[in-house]
């Protein structure tokens, strides 16, 4: 019964402890800085009728990187500015420089020492393409959004490790001609950190 009550003691201390491991981060006030990096492989098969190749397939790598400011207008809720960077290559000798702002919104739900969170952004993105060979690069910029989903943990009251989903949707345009218009949707993993004060 000792035994018992002593381990009842240590898994309560625990769980106050772990209460109060984000004491006041997301309160009103605060500030937060971080950076998420992502990193994405994708594999894609397509068909192409009209030159006869029946199966064309690419590998693409993307690496990413976002700076991120905020500030909590209220308790759990933050308004910041992001930067982003983005790098993709694919296997057949085409890369591409993104470059990004984005405005955001974050919201928090503390749990201790674990906080969910969302967030949503909305900004602008400029994409510089190397068409491979010796065509011309490709300027493109125009609308960027992203929808967020994480979880936030507090390794002390002001610094937390993050891992995050997000889906970025753009729509960019040619800077020399704005009939050739560009939509793409991607799904992309990150991992990160913040720091609160």
């Amino acid at each position: 019964m000792k035994k018992l009550f002593v381990m009842g003691a240590i898994a309560l201390a625990g769980l106050v402890s772990a209460q109060t491991a984000n004491n006041g981060a997301t309160a009103k006030g605060k500030w937060m800085v971080g950076s998420n990096l992502g990193l994405n492989f994708s594999s894609e098969n397509a068909t192409t009728k009209e030159s006869g190749v029946d199966d064309v397939k690419t590998t693409t790598t993307r690496f990413s990187f976002n700076p991120d400011a905020s500030y909590f207008l209220a308790d759990n809720l933050a308004v910041g500015i992001g930067l982003d960077y983005t790098y993709t290559s694919v296997k057949d000798g085409k890369s591409s420089n993104a470059f990004g702002i984005m405005p955001n919104i974050k919201y928090f739900f503390p749990q201790g020492q674990v906080s969910p969170f969302v967030g949503l952004g909305v900004g602008y993105r400029l994409t510089n393409q190397n068409a491979g060979g010796n065509s011309k690069d490709i300027t493109m910029g125009g609308l960027a959004v992203g929808v967020e989903g994480g979880i936030a943990y507090f390794i002390t009251d002001a610094l937390a490790a993050t891992a995050s989903v997000k889906y970025d949707y753009t729509s960019i345009t040619h800077s020399d001609n704005s009939d050739y218009q560009t939509q793409t949707g991607l799904i992309n993993a990150g991992i990160g950190a913040a720091y609160f004060f």
